[in-house]
């Protein structure tokens, strides 16, 4: 393992181990200590190709039992190079059927200061793509094994992106062993546990599936889905329904426990009629992120809430399509309530932009001939209203929709600087989908797929993966699924 006072230098960035921060030309970030392990060991070995199990003996300690988590590791490093250097590149290349390169030229300093390393040089040239050695032009670093403090002698296995929650998951949850050791719990991680009623009802699974997307906006939690995961997880999270007292309402119950302190910090009760819906959103938000000691404006929350339609009927169309929609429905019905929605409130945005991205699904799922005059006509028709919204940039599903709009134009470029222009948490499983179909048409197989199996942990269903297959163009992704699977 590296000395504390060690850092690494690539371009205009440094990266400092003992913190886990990389520290770029205009902003610091921390990132958590599985990336950290990572990013050290390609820093060490520049230039070189390693297969993925060669990162699960050197990264992981040979303790990972599936492919699935270098993968998301290495899709979320990339992700915060390419976003924050001022190249804008991502450094780590796929080389198709070995494994992964970090390509960059990689100085060494041992002097740092409170804001990160200082007077480093700057690299004039990189290693050459097809050499697997890595450049001899600055100070090398020996290769060594990472250590794995004892206190986490449990490795944390990553399961899934941002937040998600199994569509398909209507038993109940078999009882959680505890983990023996206090320091094993992993405090990101949540158990959800969602009501079968809940599952069977289409308006209050779109609740659900809003409150799960929102809280996502403002934590790191990660609900996870296999036995593993779930043994450390330090939340569990349950909602369920329960009568009102005087038995004539549906009441909405949400319930909160930690593991580390064994304390229930939550059992609340929400209205479920229509007319309180925004509000109950807005409690159960506020109640869940004070949960959490998160912290942010109510006027936020608020102004955030207002992207639901405030008219009765059509708020029900949309919740109804996108429950619908996440519960595994036939698409039509999805849209055929979108449908009703926006006729019910044609001036509200989020009506506005979630039809356009339904009836862009529904052209390219079709059997039509002429889909490219259909996609032209809905683009004229949507083309100057999204433009607008998106320059606001206060809602993140319009980033969507003109992504789609750039893809159905053959222009994958703009549609991936639009989708990376998006905060990180907001993103959504569309998001993915979009950023997978913008890499498979410049031809970059081996980042799509990882976007792919990004997308697949975010909705636990390769559903998704089948709906995007006809998207702008025919993908052949059975060889994909079957590898998922």
């Amino acid at each position: 393992m590296v000395s504390k006072a060690t850092s690494f230098n690539i371009d205009e960035w440094s990266f400092i181990p003992n913190e886990g921060q990389i520290v770029f030309s205009d902003k610091t970030i921390n990132i958590d200590k599985r990336l950290s392990k990572l990013l050290e060991f390609f820093c060490q070995n520049p230039g070189q190709t390693h297969t993925r199990d060669e990162l699960i003996e050197n990264v992981w300690n040979g303790m990972i039992l599936t492919d699935q988590v270098v993968t998301q590791a290495v899709f979320e490093l990339r992700k915060v190079l390419k976003q924050n250097s001022t190249k804008n590149e991502s450094y780590i290349i796929t080389v198709p059927k070995r494994g992964y390169k970090f390509f960059a030229e990689v100085g060494v300093s041992y002097e740092t200061s409170n804001s990160g390393v200082t007077d480093y040089p700057q690299p004039e040239t990189r290693p050459e793509i097809k050499e697997d050695t890595a450049p001899s032009t600055k100070t090398p670093t020996p290769r060594t094994k990472p250590w794995l403090p004892i206190a986490l002698a449990t490795i944390i296995c990553f399961e899934t992106g941002y937040i998600l929650y199994s569509t398909l998951g209507n038993q109940t949850s078999p009882p959680i062993s505890q983990p023996t050791r206090l320091g094993n719990f992993e405090s990101r991680y949540v158990v959800l546990e969602i009501s079968d009623d809940i599952q069977q009802d289409p308006v209050l699974f779109g609740v659900v599936t809003k409150f799960i997307e929102y809280v996502g906006y403002y934590s790191n939690i990660r609900i996870v889905h296999s036995p593993e995961l779930q043994k450390i997880a330090a939340i569990e999270l349950k909602l369920a329904t329960s009568p009102s007292r005087d038995g004539q309402y549906t009441r909405l119950t949400m319930r909160y426990h930690n593991r580390v302190s064994n304390q229930g910090h939550l059992s609340r009760r929400y209205p479920t009629e229509l007319a309180s819906i925004h509000q109950t959103l807005f409690s159960m938000l506020d109640d869940m992120l004070g949960a959490l000691y998160i912290s942010p404006p109510k006027q936020e929350l608020m102004q955030l809430l207002e992207q639901l339609p405030s008219d009765e009927a059509a708020l029900e169309h949309v919740l109804t399509g996108i429950g619908y929609l996440y519960n595994g429905e036939p698409m039509e019905k999805a849209l055929v309530n979108l449908r009703l929605a926006k006729q019910l409130a044609p001036d509200h945005d989020f009506t506005y932009t979630v039809n356009y991205i339904g009836e862009m699904f529904r052209i390219f799922n079709s059997n039509d001939s002429n889909k490219q005059q259909m996609t032209v006509a809905l683009n004229d028709e949507y083309r100057d209203r999204l433009t607008r919204l998106l320059e606001q940039g206060k809602m993140p599903r319009v980033y969507d929709a003109m992504a789609m709009m750039a893809l159905s134009e053959d222009n994958p470029e703009k549609a991936m600087r639009i989708l990376l222009s998006l905060p990180d948490q907001k993103h959504s499983i569309l998001s993915y989908l979009l950023l997978a179909k913008a890499e498979e048409s410049r031809g970059n197989g081996g980042a799509a797929k990882e976007l792919y199996l990004k997308a697949t942990q975010s909705n636990s269903s390769l559903r998704a993966v089948q709906f995007a297959s006809p998207l702008f163009f025919d993908s052949n992704l059975d060889p994909l699924l079957k590898e998922f699977e």
